[in-house]
């Protein structure tokens, strides 16, 4: 016959050993999402860096200047301010239209 304590060292061994696979399978799933954010990280970086250089583009002051000199009435495009820079989308050709809706002062209605 198997002696008392043989018993609950086999015991204590099938516990730990279970705790042990169910905390390693845990560490590989946290891994597997850690590898992708870090991909969302880059990816989101990347657009960042040309949607950065997007902006610069769309802000030179002779591609403004030609917006400026598509409307009726031109605007001073230094009094736009801080305000201006509030209403601004991130997404290369509808900010041109913001840009030159914001310029022509139009409205909607």
């Amino acid at each position: 016959m198997i002696r008392p304590m043989t018993l609950v060292c086999l015991t204590l061994a099938a516990i730990l050993g279970f705790a042990l696979f169910k905390v390693k399978h845990e560490v590989q799933i946290l891994e597997t999402e850690l590898t992708q954010i870090h991909r969302a990280i880059l990816t989101d970086q990347e657009s960042i860096h040309v949607l950065n250089a997007e902006w610069s583009y769309l802000n030179r002051p002779r591609h403004l200047q030609k917006l400026n000199a598509l409307v009726k009435e031109p605007v001073d495009l230094g009094s736009l301010g801080s305000n201006f820079e509030s209403m601004v989308f991130w997404e290369g050709t509808f900010f041109v239209l913001v840009v030159a809706v914001a310029v022509s002062g139009w409205s909607g209605q």
